[in-house]
């Protein structure tokens, strides 16, 4: 698979930042095994989880921390941008390369899927600075105040 042969060197870690019933971390996960495609032998690819719910879930700061963050084009929701910010407020300044979106490249392939929805790879190429840590909690929070402690910055 793909995202395993991103850690053919050494082991990596990787990100999905999607949460639709096309492409979740579930799909990736479990598309191989449903297929019954055989895994290759050597290293894998680390999968983080990503939490998809703003009301639910605080912010993955580890995905921050992740080597890899593979990303839909459209954005992908199943509960819809109003209820998925954290899905956003990743997706979206890596899709177009701004602000926290500058810490990564887009590696030269795409996954083509239904619906019109593309998934990039995307790999980090610098460690994420403490106030772009700061401007999501800042943005989540601004959002949802009630709900800070979960969006609240590590550091």
């Amino acid at each position: 698979m793909y995202v395993d042969g991103l850690s053919a060197q050494e082991p990596k870690t990787a990100a999905v930042i999607a949460s639709s019933f096309v492409f979740n971390s579930s799909i990736l996960d479990n598309t191989l095994r449903s297929a019954g495609i055989p895994q290759p032998e050597g290293p894998k690819t680390a999968v983080a989880t990503f939490a998809t719910v703003d009301k639910r879930d605080g912010f993955s700061w580890a995905a921050l921390e992740c080597d890899y963050l593979i990303v839909a084009d459209p954005i992908q929701y199943h509960l819809g941008e109003e209820n998925q910010h954290l899905v956003t407020v990743l997706a979206q300044p890596v899709l177009e390369g701004t602000g926290i979106g500058t810490a990564y490249r887009r590696l030269d392939v795409s996954f083509p899927l239904q619906d019109g929805v593309t998934v990039y790879v995307y790999e980090r190429t610098r460690d994420i600075a403490p106030e772009e840590y700061r401007a999501i909690s800042a943005e989540l929070t601004a959002l949802y105040p009630e709900y800070a402690a979960q969006y609240h910055s590590p550091v």
